[in-house]
């Protein structure tokens, strides 16, 4: 699986924050080709949406959306129209949903509730057979609150350096540039960093019970935590 943008512009195309952001460039449609030509699963979750609709335009395959959430409950940079859900999910594509605090609702403490409003949006605009779970998360765990971890080999990011990450401060997220940069303990992190009752995988059950809690049954909890993803993976993949 290849995404074809991470948050800035690149020669495929734009990034989801980028200040005017635009789609596939030429180049870009080229590699469209080329991933389906090596039956390569295409991502879009940090891309700009118009690189989304190009990618539909041009792939052969069906799309994934594999970590993002719904612009119509929480308008955030990464977030997708309802209107680009559908037709990745019209496709044959697939939309998994994070649980990063700051993209799923602008509330002081986002919960597992407003994780389970994003899925169940989701699927009455997809259909439960196109929705699932994108985490998007190493962290925080019991002693470290960074969301990524760098090797202690690469470069750090100076100040004065142009920052590639591309992240908004309205993401809450940060990350630790190899072992020179201190941890901060989970029980100290600040709200947004957290979602309330998720601090690490260990807590992935939450997640079932929580959509339990909304009505799904066994098949449809099945197909969300990961039968939805396995079926496009092998559709494109093989």
């Amino acid at each position: 699986m290849v995404q074809l943008t991470y948050n800035v512009r690149n020669l495929v195309g734009d990034g989801c924050t980028e200040p005017r952001p635009g789609g596939l460039s030429r180049f870009g449609q080229e590699v469209v080709k080329r991933l389906n030509a090596t039956r390569t699963l295409i991502d879009v979750s940090h891309c700009a949406e118009q690189v989304g609709w190009d990618a539909l335009d041009v792939s052969d395959a069906p799309i994934v959306v594999s970590h993002s959430t719904a612009g119509a409950l929480y308008d955030n940079h990464r977030a997708k129209s309802d209107e680009f859900a559908k037709a990745v999910a019209d496709r044959g594509g697939y939309f998994g949903v994070v649980i990063l605090p700051a993209f799923l609702s602008g509330a002081p403490e986002p919960t597992l509730d407003d994780f389970a409003d994003h899925i169940e949006h989701l699927v009455n605009v997809c259909g439960v057979d196109h929705v699932g779970i994108g985490t998007d998360k190493t962290g925080p765990g019991p002693s470290d609150g960074s969301m990524v971890e760098f090797p202690a080999a690469m470069p750090r990011l100076r100040p004065a350096e142009f920052n590639w990450w591309g992240f908004r401060d309205s993401g809450g997220l940060r990350a630790r540039r190899g072992r020179d940069d201190p941890t901060i303990g989970a029980d100290r992190l600040p709200p947004t960093f957290r979602l309330k009752g998720y601090d690490d995988f260990r807590d992935w059950p939450n997640l079932t019970v929580h959509l339990a809690q909304r009505g799904f049954n066994e098949d449809q909890l099945r197909k969300l935590l990961g039968l939805n993803f396995l079926r496009v993976f092998r559709d494109v993949v093989g």
